[in-house]
């Protein structure tokens, strides 16, 4: 909005529907959004004037003695610990960097088990859950359009997020976000 753009909508839409909101009376729900922006537009679309595409730069390999990185890696280490499955090859996305925006930067880090039986993706998922929870992280499980829900948590210490979830591949998907800056947790 600040460069011009502008919240379009015909108010006739059902936004409870939209937002998936599950709870009313507690008001909690997951939120759905579409975004149609000149910043986000796909590879080789002309840009809007003074618009810049999001792209590689805004995604940078961070420095291995970052306490970020250090955080981010240690986080991925225990939940591969609670999954008890062995990791794959990195595959095309996922990895390590470090990822800036408006509201700063953190550190990223995404890898996949190797594929499994459904059960025993399930199982692995309920494993970080339990796991999650003892170690005081606040968990959310997240409804899937097919397969078990994915489990979302927050360090509240930390303010790193973490999300396991199945793939359609098979795998079981890991993704864990840590602020560039925040208090470095003991033994890390």
């Amino acid at each position: 909005m600040k460069q011009g753009h502008k919240y379009n909508s015909s108010g006739e839409v059902d936004w409870s529907a939209v937002t998936g909101v599950m709870d009313r009376a507690k008001g909690e729900g997951l939120a759905s959004l579409k975004v149609s922006s000149p910043c986000f537009l796909p590879p080789g679309k002309s840009k809007a004037s003074g618009a810049t595409p999001a792209g590689p730069a805004a995604f940078e390999a961070p420095s291995p003695d970052d306490p970020a990185t250090r955080r981010a890696l240690a986080h991925s280490s225990r939940i591969y610990d609670a999954l008890q499955v062995g990791s794959a090859p990195t595959q095309p996305g996922e990895g390590l960097g470090t990822v800036r925006d408006e509201s700063g930067a953190s550190v990223h880090h995404t890898w996949s088990t190797e594929p499994l039986p459904e059960g025993e993706r399930a199982a692995a998922v309920e494993r970080t859950q339990t796991f999650f929870r003892s170690a005081g992280w606040t968990v959310r499980r997240v409804p899937t359009t097919e397969g078990p829900p994915a489990v979302v948590a927050g360090h509240p210490g930390e303010h790193a997020v973490a999300e396991v979830a199945t793939s359609t591949t098979g795998a079981v998907r890991v993704a864990v976000t840590t602020p560039a800056t925040g208090p470095a947790p003991a033994g890390v």
